[in-house]
Order: C-alpha cells, then sequence, then structure tokens
C-alpha cells in the first residue's frame, strides 16, 4: 500500500526535481524524503528517478506515477475545499418552503443573488399556501419556511419582511363617486 504522505513527498520531488529542495519544501531531512522514495520504487520494482548531478528527473514510470498522484492531489484539494465550505456553511443543500407572496415575489431575487454570491450551495424553493408550508416545517420536512403569517407557538420565529395592502377601487361609471 502507498501511502498518501509518501505520494506527497513523491510529487514534492517531481516538482522540485530534488531531492534536498523537496525536503526543505515539506520540512523534512532529505534521508526521509530518499526513504519514501525508496519505499515507492521498490514496492513498484521499478525506478521514479533517474538522479543526476543537476537533480531528479522523472522516468516513464515516474511520469505515469505523476500524472495519476496529481490527479489524485487535485481531488483531495477539491474534497478539503468542499468540507470546509461545508463547515464554514457556504456550501450544501438547503430545501426552503415559502408561502405564495414569498415564493413567487420575494425569495427568487434575493436567492438569485445568494447564489450568484455562493455558486457551492444548491437551494430547492418550495412555494405553496403559508399554512402547507408551515405544516411542512412542523413536519420536519424542510429546516426552514418563511410564510405569511406570524406563527403565535413558536417564539424563535423572525419578520424577515413586511409588506402593505393598498385597496383600489374602480370609479364608478361615470367617474363620480357618492
Amino acid at each position: 500500500m502507498i501511502y498518501l504522505q509518501a505520494l506527497a513527498v513523491f510529487l514534492a520531488v517531481a516538482e522540485e526535481r530534488s531531492f534536498s529542495a523537496a525536503a526543505k519544501k515539506l520540512s523534512l531531512t532529505q534521508p526521509t524524503v530518499s526513504f519514501h522514495i525508496d519505499g515507492m520504487e521498490k514496492k513498484f520494482g521499478c525506478s521514479l528517478f533517474v538522479r543526476t548531478r543537476r537533480g531528479a528527473d522523472l522516468t516513464v514510470y515516474g511520469r505515469t506515477l505523476y500524472e495519476n498522484t496529481r490527479n489524485i492531489q487535485d481531488l483531495l484539494d477539491r474534497t478539503e475545499r468542499k468540507i470546509r465550505d461545508l463547515c464554514q456553511g457556504v456550501a450544501g443543500h438547503v430545501s426552503i418552503g415559502a408561502g405564495t407572496v414569498p415564493g413567487e415575489y420575494i425569495l427568487p431575487v434575493l436567492l438569485a443573488q445568494f447564489l450568484r454570491d455562493h455558486p457551492t450551495v444548491c437551494v430547492n424553493l418550495i412555494a405553496d399556501d403559508s399554512q402547507s408550508i408551515y405544516q411542512l416545517w412542523q413536519e420536519g420536512k424542510i429546516p426552514i419556511c418563511i410564510i405569511g403569517f406570524c406563527p403565535i407557538d413558536q417564539p424563535q420565529a423572525v419578520k424577515v419582511w413586511s409588506d402593505e395592502i393598498v385597496p383600489v377601487i374602480a370609479p364608478p361609471t361615470g367617474g363620480r363617486f357618492y
């Protein structure tokens, strides 16, 4: 089995083209770097580097290992970023339930901006009447709900928006009010 630490040492030697430069980069001793490379060469049964006075050049076997190790390192880096983003709350999936008015008129604009700022987040917006959305939230089917009424039994409810209803009537035929 090849361990990730040995692959990291291999990458450093391949990219620095030097055992001593790789040791310095990784804060290891040069014998430790040589130990890891020797172990990998014994494991594979072939030389990974041609050692010269100028440094270390990859063999054909070393180039194959380098390409695959580079892919592994890229995958590890992406995984680390995803985990860090998840821990910081800027990645993942979330479902939001919204009443008709916030779900159709208010949230789409706000969510569009949020998703531009946080492209690693996936939001599923469920719009329905406020009572149905509130019921889904009470059943634990959605973690967040934005509804058009303030539930009396929920002290954690927070008012996030207010609007005004303005009645408008048409003037009677003939344009006169009585």
